[in-house]
């Protein structure tokens, strides 16, 4: 969605300097950016920024001339924030792809996308302004909160590996828990997140995750399938 400098620097608490109706539709490097792009600069790339094309730039102080600029604590903090709202769909409507198959019991909430070749299961809720790309699965009775992102291929509610020993065979563990997923998360392609044998399990409020089995906690990112899991130190998540 297109935002003026004025509007870009509100919606990041940030101070413009320079021209308040200038067009933005994008964001780009230094580098690559044009009239119509926002980028930013940290301190030791100040000389590149003064020789970028950008229409807007993001920087923490400093003297820019003839340039816009919207001075802002971290500009790669609002970098990021910005673009979502330079990418961001207009309205709020539901839409599901024809291809994808959705349970007539499965709630889908306002706002909230389904992509193509998605399979939605029996009682799962999705919450709005939600995002799951080709190809997901949920199985039945996953609950996804609010403005989750779920990338291409990944499955969601599945059984865990769970086997119990008698004799010279094994028997299958019951799988009946379930996977909640809260709100502000975004899982990565081909991830799958399956459901404990009892009680519950998932992802918490801000965390990410794009490992090839996860379970994740509060404010989580893991990166890749056995990789280390960091805890992100508390902070207040704007808007």
């Amino acid at each position: 969605m297109k935002r003026k400098t004025l509007q870009l620097a509100e919606l990041l608490g940030g101070v413009l300097k320079g021209r308040p109706d200038v067009v933005l539709e994008a964001v780009a490097s230094l580098r690559n950016a044009g009239p119509l792009d926002l980028s930013y600069a940290e301190e030791k790339f100040y000389e590149d920024a003064r020789q970028s094309r950008a229409g807007c730039l993001l920087v923490k102080s400093g003297e820019f001339p003839g340039q816009n600029i919207i001075i802002v604590a971290n500009p790669k903090l609002a970098f990021a924030k910005a673009a979502e709202h330079l990418y961001e769909e207009a309205g709020s409507t539901t839409a599901i792809h024809p291809s994808a198959v959705v349970e007539s019991d499965a709630i889908v909430g306002k706002g909230s996308r389904i992509g193509a070749g998605c399979t939605i299961g029996s009682g799962v809720r999705i919450g709005e302004g939600c995002i799951l790309y080709p190809r997901v699965t949920i199985y039945p009775n996953v609950e996804i909160g609010n403005n989750v992102i779920i990338h291409a291929g990944a499955v969601i509610g599945a059984d865990g590996f769970g086997f119990v020993r008698d004799g010279s065979r094994y028997v299958k563990f019951p799988q009946v828990g379930r996977v909640i997923i809260e709100d502000d998360v975004e899982i990565g392609a081909n991830t799958t997140i399956d459901r404990p044998a009892i009680g519950s399990n998932g992802a918490a409020p801000g965390s990410a995750s794009s490992s090839t089995r996860s379970s994740s906690g509060s404010r989580i990112i893991q990166c890749s399938a056995n990789s280390p899991v960091t805890r992100l130190p508390p902070t207040n998540r704007a808007g």
